[in-house]
């Protein structure tokens, strides 16, 4: 799912859906030092679970608030990231 990522380029990736944090844990296994990784979730018991099984400063968490969601208005998110 990752492969198709260059990843020694990419200094801002998103995951929509980081659930319990499978893919995630490869993906920062894969990002450079320089790179952030913020992962978006709609489950709040995934978001405290990544927020603590996944301890690594690349790595932003956020719960996604979907009612607020709509193609001409973005998401807002709990956290210090919105749009």
């Amino acid at each position: 799912m990752v492969d198709q990522v260059n990843f020694p380029k990419a200094r801002n990736l998103v995951e929509l859906g980081s659930g319990t944090g499978v893919i995630t844990q490869e993906i920062l296994r894969r990002m450079t030092s320089d790179s952030r990784l913020f992962a978006l979730e709609i489950n709040r018991n995934f978001v405290r679970h990544m927020r603590t099984c996944c301890q690594d400063p690349r790595l932003a968490v956020y719960t996604l608030m979907l009612p607020n969601c709509s193609i001409s208005r973005p998401c807002m998110m709990q956290g210090r990231l919105m749009w």
